[in-house]
């Protein structure tokens, strides 16, 4: 397995979200004069991987449609051959409410937690609803954020942000604190979109994720799609 610093995620994300993430702990650097961590960072890093695996049998039956989905794009794609690419700290960032606009088409698509307490909102900031004369059509913004929502808080929570190099797709709840989120980033230098799965442990703050190592070429909407023409009859 790769060593993981705080400087560098060597593996292949370019998203603005893994990109904040990095440099948000780069006050963590060493007094080493060269700007490479030191071994106790190094070692962190290692245990903080360690501790955390992918539940391959319960994410391929609950993102089914979303793998499904990816495997007509790479046939040999896989969960279970999926790569950790990142573990760090979750920022809290807050996002007022208020700045949001939510339709009730977007409310279908919340993600609730088994408690219902807290969901996960993934595509009020993506898809924009128009209502045209020849019916309701999808029309989407380059960049993408999922927003977690508990029920006593006044703001929401930004998971994960995303740019054009990237996309959110899907999400799923393992737990009343574990949630993964499935999306899509940029293989490095290589212009090619390879799946991604995200594991938040809200109650630890804390955040894994893992690339498929091979990429293609990818339309960023085609999974949403689908997911919106199945349940709205676009």
């Amino acid at each position: 397995m790769e060593n993981l610093t705080p400087f560098t995620i060597s593996r292949k994300v370019t998203s603005f979200f893994l990109l904040y993430l990095v440099l948000s702990c780069s006050g963590k650097k060493s007094d080493n004069q060269d700007g490479t961590a030191s071994d106790s960072l190094q070692m962190g890093e290692e245990q903080l991987l360690l501790k955390d695996q992918l539940p391959v049998d319960v994410l391929t039956t609950s993102f089914d449609d979303w793998s499904e989905h990816w495997k007509g794009v790479l046939p040999d794609f896989s969960i279970a051959q999926m790569e950790s690419i990142y573990a760090g700290e979750l920022p809290n960032i807050p996002v007022p409410i208020g700045e949001m606009e939510v339709t009730d088409y977007h409310r279908k698509h919340f993600e609730y937690s088994p408690d219902n307490k807290r969901h996960v909102d993934l595509y009020s900031y993506k898809v924009i609803l128009q209502q045209r004369s020849e019916g309701l059509q999808l029309d989407f913004n380059t960049d993408s954020q999922a927003l977690l929502y508990e029920d006593d808080e006044q703001d929401a929570r930004r998971l994960l942000f995303m740019g054009p190099a990237g996309g959110i797709e899907d999400a799923f709840w393992l737990n009343n604190d574990e949630l993964f989120i499935s999306g899509f980033g940029e293989l490095d230098k290589e212009m090619l979109m390879a799946p991604i799965i995200w594991h938040f442990k809200l109650a630890a703050d804390s955040v894994y994720s893992y690339q498929f190592p091979n990429g293609a070429d990818y339309a960023p909407e085609s999974y949403i799609i689908k997911q919106f023409k199945i349940s709205e009859n676009l």
